[in-house]
């Protein structure tokens, strides 16, 4: 009996304890940096698939979605591989190439615009992943892929 009083009063002192941490917590800190601060001890329940979709559209690299994800690397590419079974440099490349393909159907869009939307930093470069990619000059693509739409 005098032990269960113990534990009884020890899970008060500890709820209280949270209480008035998350009190604190509150007061000092913006819901942004408390999501920030708490976002690795949560990741697990949140949806790293979600996370991952919607971003990455807007890096260049694996590492500026890790930096984005507030992740270790190695804790980032070991989930990464779990869910979506591939390195996330090959699935990475894999949507940039299908975004690159989606524009030169949807729209009659020119060299110029495809480098600068993609980052491409000279038309060498572009015509290099290009052949490497899709192996064809962007000009070859872009007629391949508008010709099919019509």
């Amino acid at each position: 009996e005098i032990g269960v009083r113990l534990v009884g009063s020890e899970m008060c002192i500890r709820d209280r304890l949270q209480q008035e941490l998350f009190f604190l917590l509150r007061c000092f800190y913006t819901k942004e940096e408390l999501a920030l601060l708490f976002y690795p001890i949560l990741a697990t329940e949140l949806s790293f698939k979600d996370f991952i979709i919607g971003n990455c559209a807007k890096v260049n690299n694996v590492n500026e979605l890790i930096s984005l994800s507030n992740m270790g690397k190695c804790n980032f590419h070991c989930k990464f591989k779990q869910v979506f079974g591939t390195t996330a440099k090959q699935w990475l490349l894999k949507q940039r190439n299908q975004r690159i393909l989606n524009k030169v159907m949807e729209s009659e869009t020119t060299i110029g615009e495809l480098m600068e939307e993609f980052n491409f930093d000279s038309q060498a470069h572009f015509t290099h992943y290009c052949k490497q990619h899709f192996d064809c000059t962007p000009r070859e693509l872009i007629i391949k892929y508008q010709t099919m739409d019509q």
